[in-house]
């Protein structure tokens, strides 16, 4: 087959690259063909870059990802396998405070996913052991709780 090189595959990983289950199996083999063919995957995830560096070890790609809904762009040099980063947003560091403005604002807490408890964040995502912290090594992002329905907002 003869593919045009300008071609990449830009993919969400929940849902998509993986079914609902977390199960990869079902994409493997289109991935493989990808691969095989010369045809970049790169995810584009509101997962972690740790989250993604462990998908991608266990899948075999080495294309640049994109994570935390768009927060940053990792690579590895064609080199070596240095990595890379472009940053497109705010750190944790200066996003997580706002979250509180926010919630003062609205008249409700705002609950980041790193404020919750492991069992609670098990219950409510479906990830267990080691995919916890991976999921709460924030760098770029602060996914958090919303208000419940029945809340009405002061703004």
């Amino acid at each position: 087959m003869n593919f045009n090189k300008n071609i990449w595959i830009v993919t969400d990983i929940d849902g998509t690259l993986m079914d609902h289950n977390y199960d990869l199996s079902p994409a493997l083999p289109t991935i493989e063909w990808l691969k095989k063919i010369g045809i970049p995957i790169i995810p584009c995830t509101s997962k972690t870059s740790t989250e993604v560096r462990s998908l991608r070890s266990n899948i075999g790609l080495t294309d640049p990802f994109i994570v935390e809904n768009g927060g940053a762009i990792y690579g590895n040099a064609i080199d070596s396998s240095e990595e890379w980063s472009f940053v497109l947003g705010k750190s944790f560091k200066e996003l997580r405070p706002l979250l509180k403005l926010i919630g003062e604002e609205m008249g409700y807490p705002l609950r980041a996913l790193n404020d919750l408890s492991f069992d609670e964040v098990e219950q409510l995502t479906g990830l267990t052991g080691e995919s916890i912290p991976q999921a709460l090594a924030r760098e770029w992002s602060v996914p958090f709780l919303n208000p419940p329905d029945s809340f009405e907002t002061k703004l």
